[in-house]
């Protein structure tokens, strides 16, 4: 996108990055997290705002706090509640909202119904998501896989992920 155009009118767009509330982030990490990526055209001042993998939609809490948040709940001990809610400032309803969001809403998504034969078969187990979606991805270390989740879940927004994207849903009928 920065190399393109405004979708409106075709003139130059202009970096115009605005402040973000990104949540999830240890107090060190947060000036990465602050600004949201965005562009502004240079003549009808139209915003152009990129899918991004820091947050996922409109989801306060950064993306990667969420993934692990919720791929570490495979036996969501005392222990890790509290050091998550220490780490990413979440109440325990927080948490396991976003782990029922990806079992429930996510697993039956349209979107994902479709994706999942791209992965090797019963590598993928909703019960288990995100976590064993983190694992489907090659990877030498976990950074990398989450890297890789984030990039497959950037072009979709999360809150409407019930139609795939065009490359996902197979040629055109007309």
């Amino acid at each position: 996108m920065r190399a393109g155009c405004c979708q409106e009118c075709g003139h130059a767009l202009h970096l115009n990055s605005f402040p973000r509330k990104g949540r999830g982030t240890p107090l060190e990490w947060a000036e990465h997290f602050n600004r949201r990526l965005s562009f502004d055209c240079a003549v009808c001042s139209k915003r152009h705002t990129p899918a991004s993998v820091r947050v996922l939609d409109r989801r306060v809490y950064v993306g990667f706090a969420v993934v692990l948040s919720c791929a570490v709940r495979t036996g969501l001990t005392g222990f890790r509640v509290k050091a998550l809610k220490q780490w990413i400032e979440a109440p325990r309803r927080t948490l396991e909202r976003r782990c029922t969001w990806w079992s429930e809403i996510f697993a039956q998504s349209v979107f994902f119904k479709t994706a999942r034969g791209g992965f090797e078969p019963g590598t993928i187990a909703d019960a288990t998501l995100p976590g064993s979606l983190l694992l489907s991805f090659e990877g030498a270390d976990l950074t990398e896989r989450l890297r890789g989740l984030l990039r497959f879940l950037a072009p979709f927004r999360c809150a409407t992920l019930t139609h795939p994207p065009a490359r996902f849903r197979g040629p055109d009928p007309h």
